[in-house]
Order: structure tokens, then C-alpha cells, then sequence
């Protein structure tokens, strides 16, 4: 008479201990519903969260910016490229500027690296859900655009207040 395997030779207990953990979750998961740590909150802005570069500007309203070019030399993405006008032959206000949000990955190297703080990052980005014919931005919508001030654009002082005000809220 030949025996059955599994009648005297049941499965081993580390698999009856797992199977009965999968059930276990299962069922505590189903139940009461799933955990909440870790997630944000409604209206919760993350670090993380996508923001806007834009290009700051002194008090006359010109442009901080004089093409050092350091901010295009250091971005990992290639995201950022700048030039001077075409008689210039030393630093100045660059004749073309040119930023590729959806390439940009928010390391805030050239935020870092720039002598003059025109490059800011500020935390009114353009979400999810927004859109735009032409993704990429030049001078006018990074440094003069109507939601900057009302088109006169952002002194660095003004981005610092920006930012303590993301912060409180």
C-alpha cells in the first residue's frame, strides 16, 4: 500500500507561518482600512513638491543675471542654457535664457552656485494638471511674467519673503 505525502508529510511550519500572516494582514487591512502614517494631508506642501525657477531682478527692475554661464555648466539635466548678445564681449544682461521645466529634477544647484542670486527657486510652481503650449520658458516668463509682482518681477528679497510664507502655511 502506497501512502499519501501529504496526509503524514504536511507542508513546513515556516509556510503555514507566512500563510497565516498573509490572511492576518489581509483581513486587517480590509477591515480597518489601510494606514495613514507617512501620507500628507490635504492642502500639505511637500519638499518634494515641484517648484518654479524664475530669474530675479535689482530694484531698477533689470535683471540680475550677467551670463557667467556657471548655472548652465553645473545642471545635471542640461535644463538651462543662456547667452550673451552677439556684440557683448564681456559679462552683461543675457540676450536669451532659456529654461525646460520638464526636464528640470529641483537639485537647486544653480540656485546654489550663482554669484549674483538671480536664479531662485520659489514655491508657487505650476502643478500637476497645468498646462502649457510651450513648456519651455525664455527671459519674459521666468523674470516678468504678471503673476512675478505684477510684471515688474522678484528681487531676492522678495523670493526670501516667499519663501517664509510657504513655510507658515
Amino acid at each position: 500500500m502506497i501512502l499519501n505525502r501529504d496526509v503524514y508529510f504536511s507542508s513546513p511550519i515556516h509556510t503555514k507561518g507566512i500563510l497565516f500572516f498573509k490572511k492576518f494582514f489581509y483581513i486587517l487591512f480590509r477591515f480597518l482600512g489601510r494606514p495613514t502614517w507617512g501620507r500628507i494631508k490635504a492642502g500639505e506642501r511637500t519638499l518634494l513638491e515641484k517648484q518654479d525657477l524664475i530669474l530675479t531682478v535689482n530694484e531698477e527692475g533689470q535683471l540680475n543675471c550677467t551670463t557667467c554661464g556657471l548655472c548652465v555648466q553645473v545642471c545635471p539635466t542640461q535644463c538651462l542654457a543662456a547667452s550673451l548678445p552677439p556684440e557683448s564681449t564681456g559679462p552683461g544682461v543675457p540676450a536669451f535664457f532659456h529654461f525646460e521645466p520638464l526636464k528640470c529634477i529641483s537639485c537647486n544647484w544653480c540656485e546654489d552656485i550663482c554669484p549674483e542670486s538671480a536664479i531662485a527657486f520659489i514655491p508657487q510652481g505650476r502643478g500637476a494638471g497645468h498646462f502649457e503650449e510651450d513648456w519651455a520658458r525664455d527671459i519674459h516668463s521666468m523674470a516678468y511674467r504678471h503673476d512675478l509682482n505684477d510684471g515688474q518681477g522678484l528681487t531676492p528679497k522678495h523670493v526670501a519673503e516667499l519663501r517664509g510664507q510657504s513655510k507658515k502655511s
